[in-house]
């Protein structure tokens, strides 16, 4: 008994000392040697809903047999490793921590700093009216009375700010909505910066375009008070002679239209005469021919300038005005008409543009702009002005006893300069019934540098003559070859139209319009339209009616002239297409 007494305690000893060895030589502890978080989403550093969080820790020194994860303090039952992916589903404070454990239950708790998330930057689609666009998109609509919504949305997602910008000018609306006024034409280009509530952003930009039934086509106008009218050869539709009455329920002025011209949407009507005897510029909405202004000056009248025949707009704000004085020895010149914030608009002559007219002074012919310079041929020179500040650059000079008769832009972006032969500047020079000593020509001209070459105009090896002084020669460029069209021959009762190809430099007869059943000349400015065709106004001093004839072949086309009315006066064209440089 004393024996078994004995080898149990022996036992006991014995396991205790087996014990106490496996507490002292069993697994350590599990020690992190690297941890990391990212994400797949979200702007910088910030974290957004919706992301995919990925946390993964690392243990060397022992193998870990559980990994136990919990999200602000609930254990996620599924996740057993060393990763771990959280998606967070809504806004807020996200703390996440990991317990490693070795196989004797020995553990170390690893805590991640606290994951802030936000919400994600707005997904913005944006609904003009009934129609819905894509960032970058744009639509065209009609102009009509009222306003068009313009609607972001953004889902549930709370937005702090909306920054609205129009044609680059910041506006006051500070809602998801805007509302478009649609009774002027014109581009509007929208940027929108959208801020949620943790200043997370998205930009959209988009376009709306809002078109009147004048967007593309050929203005026809004549010198009275009711002689405007407009076609749309796309469309094959004439709007009617008269039509600025119609529209604004009043005659242009009182002395009818001498000219147009059209920048930054809107068209401008040169009318020479009002009911306080002033000249005046009216400012219409281009596609609409809406009345908006009426810009005027004082000494702007013919009573001091005689007849006031050229409009340029250099800008909304600034026109340039051509005249021709014929009680002071046909003295021509250009005036600057500048609208001045107090109303005083001010109305100078352009310093080296005056004197008489084909000597010193313009011809009867419009102006040119390309890009920021204005090019007006005065006698033997064209004259090229920066139009921001009026100073003259460089001139192209040729020789004296010529005169610049015109000038255009061709289809490949090249001056192009109409210059009558020689002729003596005395008696009926003014209209073209000197005889001319040397041939006409043409000035190509590189609108970058204002390098010139200089071919004749000649058919068969025999000059022809241009028209030039106060008759013009009304050129005009194509769109579709590389030829300018312009009078030739005759005078002011000229009846024959050339044509002139830049990269040929060959010259020829395009149409005479004696035999073609229109009127007995040929009058103002011709025009072109990117169909191919010619447009040759022809006048009998009451009334204009406009030949069409295909620039390819030379044939006119009756089924498109039939489709265009007669006009009141004795007028020219202005063609929309022209405009783009």
């Amino acid at each position: 008994m004393k024996m078994k007494k004995i080898l149990y305690c022996f036992l006991l000893f014995v396991a205790s000392v087996f014990a106490s060895c496996s507490k002292d030589d069993g697994l350590p502890a599990p020690v992190v040697s690297n941890f990391s978080v990212t994400w797949n989403s979200g702007v910088g550093s910030d974290v957004v809903v919706g992301s995919v969080v990925t946390y993964t820790v690392k243990c060397e020194n022992v193998e870990i047999v559980r990994y136990e994860w919990s999200v602000n303090g609930t254990v996620n039952s599924e996740a057993n490793g060393p990763t771990f992916a959280l998606t967070p589903a809504q806004r807020g404070e996200y703390s996440v921590k990991v317990v490693l454990y070795n196989a004797d239950g020995g553990a170390t708790t690893q805590e991640f700093m606290t994951l802030t998330v936000k919400d994600p930057a707005p997904a913005v689609t944006i609904l003009c009216g009934d129609t819905q666009l894509e960032n970058g998109g744009s639509i065209d609509v009609e102009v009509s009375e009222g306003t068009l919504p313009v609607v972001l949305n953004t889902g549930d997602v709370e937005i702090s700010e909306y920054k609205w910008t129009l044609n680059g000018t910041a506006l006051e609306n500070q809602t998801k909505e805007y509302a478009l006024d649609l009774t002027h034409s014109g581009t509007n280009a929208f940027e929108v910066e959208v801020i949620n509530r943790d200043q997370l952003s998205t930009t959209v930009s988009f376009t709306v375009r809002v078109n009147g039934p004048f967007k593309a086509g050929l203005w026809f106008y004549g010198t009275t008070t009711e002689g405007i009218a407009f076609f749309d050869p796309a469309q094959h539709l004439f709007y009617q002679d008269h039509l600025y009455q119609e529209l604004n329920g009043e005659a242009i002025g009182a002395g009818g239209l001498n000219d147009l011209s059209i920048c930054n949407g809107k068209i401008y009507l040169l009318t020479p005469t009002s009911e306080s005897s002033r000249a005046q510029i009216v400012e219409c909405d281009a596609q609409t021919l809406k009345k908006e202004r009426v810009i005027t000056a004082e000494g702007f009248n013919t009573g001091s300038l005689g007849v006031i025949y050229n409009l340029l707009a250099v800008s909304s704000d600034k026109f340039y005005v051509g005249n021709n004085n014929s009680g002071a020895n046909n003295v021509s010149g250009v005036n600057v008409l500048t609208v001045q914030p107090d109303g005083q608009n001010t109305f100078v002559p352009l310093a080296g543009t005056s004197g008489s007219i084909g000597v010193d002074g313009p011809c009867w012919s419009r102006m040119l702009k390309v890009g920021q310079n204005v090019y007006i041929g005065c006698g033997n020179k064209l004259k090229v002005f920066d139009s921001e500040t009026d100073k003259e650059l460089t001139p192209i000079m040729i020789a004296e006893d010529r005169q610049i008769a015109d000038v255009v832009r061709g289809r490949d972006g090249n001056v192009y300069a109409l210059v009558a032969g020689a002729m003596a500047k005395t008696g009926y020079w003014l209209w073209g019934m000197e005889p001319f000593t040397s041939p006409a020509s043409v000035l190509t001209i590189d609108p970058q540098t204002f390098v010139y070459t200089e071919t004749p105009i000649l058919i068969d090896g025999q000059q022809i003559d241009v028209n030039a002084g106060l008759e013009g020669a009304g050129t005009c460029a194509s769109l579709t070859s590389d030829e300018i069209f312009f009078k030739g021959g005759g005078g002011y009762s000229t009846t024959k139209v050339y044509k002139f190809n830049y990269k040929t430099g060959v010259t020829s007869l395009f149409v005479d319009i004696a035999d073609k059943s229109l009127f007995s000349m040929v009058s103002k400015y011709m025009a072109t339209d990117p169909e191919g065709h010619l447009y040759v106004p022809t006048t009998n001093y009451s009334e204009v009616v406009i030949g069409v004839f295909d620039i390819a072949t030379g044939a006119q086309l009756n089924d498109v002239q039939n489709e265009i009315g007669a006009i009141k006066g004795d007028g020219g064209i202005f063609s929309t297409y022209a405009l783009a440089e």
